[in-house]
């Protein structure tokens, strides 16, 4: 009978016991020993954005400016974006982000040869008619794989221009 009772208590004190381990470590870093850490790797933290900063941009097909005052352009990413009170102004809040990643958060679709705005208007490189894109003044045929810096003014632009026609649209950047 005391046997009995001994090996009930002994079996609720291990039940007890791991228990009390199992629970009583749950959402606990292990201790890890001077030496142990030794051999550790610091990893620091990526820095926290915490500074914003703000390029420029126009999109241009045959000569008439493109509108984005409409609300389904304005704050569609937390790292760069356009707002109602200047919306050729992009705010950038990740650092390296480029103009393709800028303009893929916005409802039109870019690449190097077409554009499709957001009412679904297509203008494709073709003949005469070209899709070009310029960055502080300079062409930049990679614009939508270049960082946005602070500052930028870049300027996509469609149709048979001549110089003159772009040095305006260029000098008519915001900033």
């Amino acid at each position: 009978m005391h046997m009995k009772i001994f090996l009930g208590v002994a079996i609720a004190a291990t039940i007890l016991a791991l228990g009390a381990l199992t629970f009583g470590t749950m959402g606990k870093q292990p201790v890890a020993s001077p030496a142990a850490n030794a051999d550790l790797t610091l990893q620091e933290e990526p820095p926290i954005e915490t500074q914003s900063l703000r390029a420029y941009f126009n999109i241009y097909t045959h000569s008439v400016k493109r509108n984005f005052t409409a609300s389904m352009y304005h704050n569609l990413s937390p790292n760069a974006f356009i707002e109602a009170a200047d919306p050729s102004m992009v705010t950038v809040r990740s650092a390296d982000t480029t103009w393709g990643e800028f303009f893929n958060t916005l409802p039109l679709a870019l690449t190097s040869t077409c554009l499709t705005t957001g009412e679904q208007e297509v203008f494709c490189t073709q003949d005469n008619l070209r899709l070009r894109f310029f960055i502080n003044g300079v062409e930049a045929p990679d614009l939508l794989s270049k960082p946005i810096q602070d500052g930028d003014r870049a300027l996509i632009t469609y149709g048979d221009k001549a110089d003159d026609q772009i040095a305006a649209e260029i000098a008519n950047i915001t900033q």
